[in-house]
């Protein structure tokens, strides 16, 4: 069965946080082929897997006040077409956009504490292989304290400043990227293999 838009506007969640989903299994957002969510303005937050797998899901409004983007939130949603992040948001955990590769993001919220692994990520959960070509971010936050391994890995990045408070360069973490840092931190303190 297939429904264009699913409008949530007007629910009321559990700690005004949107309930995940099952890594592993295909669910009912993904069984109905959901285009669009509108999700509520008073929502702070989205669980893991919230979204994994939502092929066909184009569109989502991400509401002002979400702090934090769970694990797996939506990772293989390859048509989501986000253009900007929740101006509040502080956590993007791991695989949180894996292989989403139709992203428009071109900036991060200042805001932003910590980035997980393969956040950003556009390996094999994409169909199609295609690098995240959309995610082209200019510069991290400045505040950020931590970069999971292989967060930007084949995006279109071209990080020019290097933030204070991010002692530790992880693994892998630009690989099939373009980086060009004018200046590093004299704070980094580890460099991870292939950074």
């Amino acid at each position: 069965s297939s429904l264009l838009v699913l409008d949530l506007s007007n629910a009321t969640f559990a700690n005004n946080k949107l309930p995940g989903g099952d890594y592993d299994k295909q669910g009912i957002l993904q069984t109905m082929n959901v285009k669009e969510v509108k999700l509520p303005v008073t929502l702070t937050g989205l669980s893991g897997g919230a979204f994994y797998m939502c092929k066909s899901l184009e569109s989502v409004n991400l509401p002002d006040g979400v702090k934090g983007i769970s694990q797996y939130c939506f990772s293989g949603c390859e048509k989501l077409k986000l253009t900007s992040l929740p101006p509040n948001l502080t956590t993007i955990s791991a695989d949180a956009f894996r292989g989403c590769v139709s992203l428009e993001l071109t900036e991060l919220p200042e805001t932003v504490k910590s980035i997980g692994g393969d956040a950003f990520n556009d390996d094999e959960l994409a169909s199609n292989k295609l690098p995240l070509t959309g995610v082209a971010f200019s510069k991290l936050p400045r505040d950020l304290e931590k970069l999971g391994e292989r967060a930007f890995r084949r995006t279109s990045c071209t990080f020019s400043e290097w933030p204070e408070n991010l002692t530790t360069l992880p693994s892998s973490v630009f690989s099939a990227t373009k980086v060009a840092f004018r200046t590093l931190s004299p704070n980094i303190s580890s460099v991870g293999t292939y950074a």
